[in-house]
């Protein structure tokens, strides 16, 4: 039970931190106020390769470092394709056994909170916020289109 939140801490570090932009964007873009959210649609995101790779490396490592995470594995998927799977620290705290791109992580119940925060997410941008309730069923929700 201990690896659940060692876990989580690492997953909301690298969900919501400067390297995602920092792959992202290269030109300056605007500051968004509190409330509101990047339009990533129809942005093609920029190869992970060269020095954007090694920079999202070394963010990786530095984070696992500064939140005492033993390891962590990480994949980025762009286009349906895997373009990036890498271990970073070992598997146990005190351990020598390396984590890998395909060492398997116990999440725990932390799926739950991701999906109900997705779930959330898709049907506000369904096209009419404030018309889904937590007693709607998705499979009832419009599809998010974008024109």
């Amino acid at each position: 039970m201990q690896r659940m939140p060692i876990i989580l801490a690492v997953l909301l570090v690298l969900a919501g931190s400067g390297p995602a932009v920092m792959a992202q964007v290269e030109t300056p873009v605007p500051a968004l106020s509190a409330t509101a959210t990047a339009d990533l649609v129809g942005v093609t995101p920029l190869p992970l390769t060269g020095a954007r790779r090694a920079a999202f490396g070394g963010y990786v490592a530095d984070a696992i470092n500064r939140f005492g995470v033993p390891g962590a594995s990480v994949a980025v998927v762009q286009a349906a394709q895997v373009v990036y799977a890498q271990g970073f620290g070992v598997k146990a705290l005190g351990g020598a056994d390396p984590v890998t791109a395909d060492t398997l992580m116990l999440i725990g119940s932390v799926t739950k909170s991701m999906t109900s925060t997705m779930a959330t997410t898709v049907s506000t941008m369904a096209g009419s916020p404030g018309t889904r309730r937590w007693s709607s069923c998705c499979q009832d929700s419009p599809s998010p289109t974008r024109s």
